[in-house]
């Protein structure tokens, strides 16, 4: 219950900003057209949901008496080559993808991967702010819950060593079910039906790593980053081409 009214929350917490900043500014703008005020606004209240994901990953792990530390929130043991073993897993994933994506977009003719970013193409301040969104604050918010607090939280009836830590990688055959269900979970809240197959397998990348490097999360966080950065390239090119 804690986990879910975290995520709940890291949804709320923008929605009720949006609606608060939205009079305020259209009545600044004064001409400008309110759909757009209220479509920018959403989105620049959006910045905040990996932020409250982190805030309360956090606070749930001290309730639960853990500390930050448990979230994988430590010290790799070798930063610049997890760094760089993260950054060639995410750009691995992302090649991957990149074929499984074009291929589900032959099979189904009316698939468009790209549709939740082409409304941004036009407008360079939004590129720019999701561009800022899902390749900084995503991947730190989203891994610190979802591969920190949730996955530690599956993963404590299973093998404790996940939020303890270990100078040896965990056995993932201990984890495999915790390491699923997160994937599964944070694959669906992405709400892209188009990329869920996808995003389950890189859901699955993403746990493994963080049962490497004694549970840091640094290998999973480069990962993501990496990931984000390549999409929102292809979608930049993608836009300028068309």
């Amino acid at each position: 219950m804690l986990a879910l009214g975290i995520w709940l929350l890291s949804f709320l917490i923008p929605s009720i900003l949006a609606v608060v900043a939205t009079p305020i500014v259209r009545s600044v703008a004064g001409a400008v057209d309110p759909n757009a005020i209220e479509e920018n606004v959403l989105r620049l209240a959006g910045f905040t949901l990996p932020l409250v994901l982190i805030a309360g990953s956090i606070w749930g792990i001290r309730l639960l008496g853990g500390r930050a530390a448990d979230l994988g929130w430590r010290r790799s043991s070798s930063p610049w080559r997890s760094v760089v073993l993260g950054v060639l897993a995410g750009a691995g994933a992302w090649i991957v993808f990149l074929g499984v994506g074009a291929l589900l977009e032959l099979l189904v003719s009316d698939l468009d991967t790209l549709a939740p970013y082409r409304e941004s193409f036009e407008e360079p301040f939004l590129l720019a702010s999701l561009f800022v969104s899902a390749v900084v604050l995503a991947p730190i918010g989203e891994e610190l819950y979802w591969r920190g607090f949730v996955l530690s939280w599956l993963a404590s009836s299973a093998d404790r060593s996940v939020r303890a830590g270990r100078s040896r990688p965990t056995p993932l055959r201990t984890l495999w079910v915790p390491i699923a269900l997160t994937a599964v979970l944070w694959s669906a809240t992405h709400f892209n039906a188009a990329s869920l197959l996808q995003l389950v397998i890189f859901g699955l990348l993403l746990g493994w790593l963080r049962t490497r490097d004694a549970g840091s999360l640094t290998m999973p966080i480069a990962a993501h980053a990496t990931n984000n950065a390549l999409t929102m390239v292809a979608v930049i090119l993608a836009g300028s081409a068309s």
